[in-house]
């Protein structure tokens, strides 16, 4: 740490303090003279208050001397960040417009200058504790973390008398400004007990607000050249606060943290290896630990636990007399006994059978209950114990998995044991009819907006809903239908006047918002040009398009400029850059001549806007599109399967790890017939090993070998069409899905991402007649979520999947089996709620799904352990949904033998089966998997058993499906 160019005290001013004008005119004499004295400058600015400063930078604006796209680093660079910038915090690209993003730049690049830390402190020296405090919190918030900037931070908090308990503040106090230590090595040792003794504050609120903040502990620090353990073990030494430390680890675990964050806690807790008498000290608050959400804590607590039950035990403290421990009261036993009753209501197995290890444990060490099961002489305190336990996992019995209710009973006394029930009169099971309905297209045509002032208010709520798009419940087909609405207002040209206040947010919309609402951009742009035009100046000049001059937009500037071998004007590169934007340009795209896929269509659609709502290309008239298209009626034999090699696919689909140039090469060989010429030898290479095949769902009869057949059989069938009934039957047709650019692509990031949202959305109102054809097209994206967290666009397709209106078949069942074994939970639940939707709807066949999922699951296609836990939630959101997964699980016990996990499935089935009254025939080909102990022999014997009876769940389903059916 340094203690130069210590801030002083903000309220200590001189007593004749200049005027406003007066600072203003003595800012532009040494603008005049090009002074760089940072003094000079300090002396005409200090005493200003927020209201003047602002006042000020426009005099000495920020941007001249900061720079916006290239940081100038000097001193009065830093000084100006400090003493005029107004805000503090954020992550612009322009330097000028955030103090944190200018001085994180200047104090990068891994050679921070004291001169412009003392420069900044300077300039920051009188500003308010509010901006002092979002500058810190926001400061550490990028890559360009360092010792200097927590230093920085740390002195601006000190010379206040300030505490910041931001994560990112003290991430930066962990991660970078504590001497790293290790286990068996003494150095920095010293380094660590000087770091606090000069300075025990850092103790009394940064070092224990680590243990408070969620995100700023984990096992290793300073990028984990650090051992956290190490360190709180050394700490605990020098300033005798070891049990401090472990009583913060435990309040941790008790936090709301996440399971990823709540890890470091009990690793490090674990590494300090707290004796039994310290965790003897702290059973109460090791038995709240059992309550946390992450398994993983709970795991950790009752393995500590177990270790006290086992010290504390009264044969145990016998035998070692000398021990400090301090006898378990019965009053400690029975809030234990509560506490892993609770466990044995939780999901995951290896928490129940925790639970019941330690209940065991209680059961023969504390309630005197015979390992053997014979009688055994108990005092009246063990006998209640004993029944204490009997009673908590009696109650939780029913919902133990079957393979550990052996370990249950082991826990109780003989006379506890549960008995069998007696059979009850064999009856008939409540039958419940299937149902699949046609279902309801939609043809209506949408509302037209009414006003200007109408058009402006949607405008700002479709283009500030991009993010609330991916995680919320908007209705994707109405997203779709509100930017149809949106952009055939625009179209009309009446876009001005617009209201002052609300053209100032259309300006702030365009200005800030550089990566979302890509599709709403040609209606923005549109009425910011109408009244750029109604104000008599050029609609390039118009202020707020500037910031779109940005790193991502500037890219694709250069890479256009070099394909045409010019240099743009200020005005030309406006104008590219806006269109670029605006229209979507991308430099691999390239429209295959004579067709448009989704991804054309909606480009069209969004240029047509500008056009005036016609746009005429090729000798094609292109029109804004008003309703849904029509059903195109398709049975599930006219549907099939393909894999298709990316080698016959026109947009570049190999795996990223490859060698392009070497796929390139091969593809240009093969369909040469040159293979062996090139060095191909089909012998010893096989493009399989580095070629990616994509699964798609195809109309048999729309398929063609090549896109010039596919092209050619288009041209002739549109000939005569209207513009209209043309871009129908292109959307409709699936001979071009496997030559589709957008919906194929695997990127989720930056404009991409955020425009595969909005056409999920706008093909989700176009295709709401056909939703089979909606997941033809977006298959391949939706299968990258088995492996990918993060496909913003799945849950766009599931809401729109779960407000269908019509039957869907075979493709959608595909595209819901793959967000069904998601590696997102998220997008799993979203699966289910779609599922359990059509199910409730009557528009979802359970043998189709069913043959579906059992071709995919033999395929590898899906995630077996994943599907029967969507499937399990699928039953649990109402009595016809938990019945029709009944009836998936029917038809797929056949092959359940061979899955990873198949035991889970018939136990689903098992739970089913007896909720619903209603047996289950076991296939012949699991008749020999039933004899064992394994997980799928008992649920087979469990299914086997079942009988049939009348329940209210079966009656509530089938009165919903008689309800479908128009009977009562």
């Amino acid at each position: 740490m340094t203690d130069t160019a210590q801030p002083h005290n903000p309220n200590k001013h001189s007593a004749g303090e200049r005027t406003l004008e007066e600072r203003r005119a003595a800012l532009k004499a040494l603008m005049a003279a090009e002074s760089t004295d940072v003094q000079e400058y300090h002396a005409v600015i200090t005493g200003a208050t927020e209201e003047e400063r602002a006042s000020l930078a426009r005099t000495l604006t920020p941007k001249s001397v900061i720079g916006s796209d290239h940081i100038n680093r000097t001193p009065l660079a830093a000084y100006v960040a400090g003493a005029l910038v107004r805000t503090p915090d954020g992550d612009p690209w322009e330097y000028h417009r955030s103090a944190g993003r200018a001085m994180r730049t200047l104090l990068w690049e891994g050679r921070p200058d004291q001169q412009l830390i003392d420069a900044f402190l300077l300039g920051a020296t009188e500003r308010p504790d509010e901006w002092i405090l979002r500058f810190i919190e926001g400061l550490p918030n990028s890559w360009a973390r360092s010792k200097k900037i927590w230093e920085t931070c740390y002195m601006l908090l000190r010379a206040r008398n300030l505490s910041c308990d931001a994560p990112e503040y003290l991430v930066l106090f962990f991660h970078e400004a504590l001497p790293c230590v290790k286990k068996d090595s003494a150095s920095n040792h010293a380094q660590l007990k000087t770091f606090f003794t000069r300075d025990m504050t850092l103790l009394d609120q940064e070092f224990w607000a680590v243990f408070r903040t969620e995100g700023v502990l984990f096992k290793g620090y300073g990028n984990y050249m650090g051992e956290s353990a190490e360190l709180c073990r050394l700490m605990g030494e020098y300033f005798d606060i070891r049990d401090e430390i472990l009583d913060a680890l435990l309040r941790g675990l008790t936090s709301d943290f996440s399971a990823f964050n709540s890890a470091a806690f009990h690793s490090v807790y674990t590494d300090l290896q707290p004796t039994d008498e310290e965790n003897r000290a702290r059973f109460g608050q090791l038995m709240a630990v059992l309550t946390a959400e992450p398994s993983a804590s709970v795991g950790f607590a009752q393995t500590m636990l177990q270790n006290v039950l086992k010290a504390c035990a009264p044969a145990a403290l016998q035998k070692n007399e000398n021990a400090e421990l301090v006898p378990l009261e019965q009053v400690e036993l029975e809030q234990l006994i509560d506490a892993l009753g609770a466990n044995l209501y939780r999901t995951e197995k290896k928490i129940q059978r925790g639970a019941l290890r330690l209940l065991k444990l209680i059961a023969t060490q504390y309630a005197g209950v015979s390992k053997a099961k014979r009688k055994k002489a108990q005092t009246p305190e063990q006998l209640a114990l004993a029944n204490y336990v009997a009673e908590r996992i009696l109650e939780a019995y029913e919902v133990l998995p079957l393979e550990l209710r052996g370990a249950a009973e082991a826990c109780l006394p003989e006379e506890r044991l549960p008995q069998a029930e007696e059979a009850e009169v064999a009856g008939a099971s409540v039958e419940v009819p299937p149902v699949l309905l046609p279902g309801t297209p939609h043809h209506e045509p949408f509302t037209p907006i009414a006003d200007l002032g109408e058009f402006c208010t949607l405008l700002t709520e479709e283009s500030n809903t991009t993010s609330a798009r991916v995680a919320g419940e908007k209705s994707p087909r109405a997203t779709g239908e509100n930017l149809v609405r949106l952009y055939h207002f625009a179209a009309t040209g009446q876009l001005a006047p617009v209201d002052q206040q609300q053209l100032r947010t259309l300006r702030k919309i365009a200005s800030e918002y550089y990566y979302n609402n890509v599709a709403c951009m040609p209606a923005l742009c549109a009425v910011l040009e109408a009244n750029a035009e109604a104000a008599g100046y050029e609609s390039w000049e118009t202020p707020e398009l500037t910031p779109i001059l940005q790193r991502f937009e500037r890219t694709e500037l250069i890479l256009r400029s070099e394909k045409q071998n010019t240099f743009f004007s200020k005005e030309e590169g406006v104008r590219v850059v806006v269109q670029s934007k605006y229209h979507l340009y991308h430099q691999h795209y390239e429209p295959l001549k004579g067709y448009r896929d989704l991804y054309e269509i909606f480009r069209e659609q969004m240029r047509a806007v500008a056009a005036g709502g016609e746009y005429h290309t090729e000798g094609r008239t292109v029109r804004l599109l008003t309703a849904p298209l029509p059903s195109r009626q398709l049975t599930y034999s006219d549907w099939t399967y393909r894999i298709v090699s990316a080698l016959d696919i026109p947009w570049f689909g190999y795996h990223s790890y490859l060698n392009d140039e070497l796929v390139t090469k091969y593809r240009e060989a093969s369909r040469a017939g040159r293979l062996r010429e090139e060095g191909f030898d089909p012998d010893s290479f096989d493009a399989t090993d580095f070629v990616r095949y994509e699964p798609m769902w195809q109309v048999e009869s729309d398929i063609v070998d090549t896109v010039d057949e596919a092209r050619e059989a288009l041209s002739h069938a549109t000939a005569s069409m209207s513009p209209e009934d043309a871009i129908a039957y292109e959307v409709l047709n699936t001979a071009f899905i496997p030559f589709a650019f957008m919906p194929n692509t695997g990127e989720a990031y930056g404009w991409q991402g955020d425009f595969r949202m909005t056409l999920a959305e706008w093909a989700s109102w176009l295709l709401q007649n056909n939703p089979d054809l909606l997941s033809a097209y977006f298959l391949f994206t939706a299968s990258q979520c088995i492996n990918a967290p993060d496909i913003a666009y799945v849950p766009i397709l599931m809401r729109a999947l779960r407000e269908s209106t019509v039957q869907v078949g075979a493709p959608t069942c595909t595209l819901l089996g793959y967000v069904a074994s998601a590696k997102n939970p998220e997008y799993r639940l979203a699966a289910a709620e779609a599922i359990a939707a059509l199910f409730e709807a009557g528009l979802l066949d359970t043998g189709t799904f069913a043959e579906t999922l059992k071709w995919a699951l033999e395929d590898g296609m899906v995630l077996p352990n994943r599907l029967v836990a969507t499937l399990r939630e699928v039953s649990a959101i109402s009595p016809l949904a938990g019945w029709r997964v009944l009836q998936v699980l029917r038809l797929l016990l056949p092959m359940v033998g061979e899955l990873t996990k198949g035991g889970d499935y018939v136990r689903l089935a098992v739970e089913l089966a007896e909720l619903y009254g209603t047996p289950v025939e076991i296939p012949a080909v699991l008749e020999p998997k039933m004899k064992g102990s394994t997980v799928l022999a008992k649920s087979l014997r469990a299914l086997a058993a079942v009988t049939p009876r009348v329940t209210e769940e079966a009656l509530a389903a089938r009165e919903a499906a008689l309800a479908l059916l128009g009977e009562s």
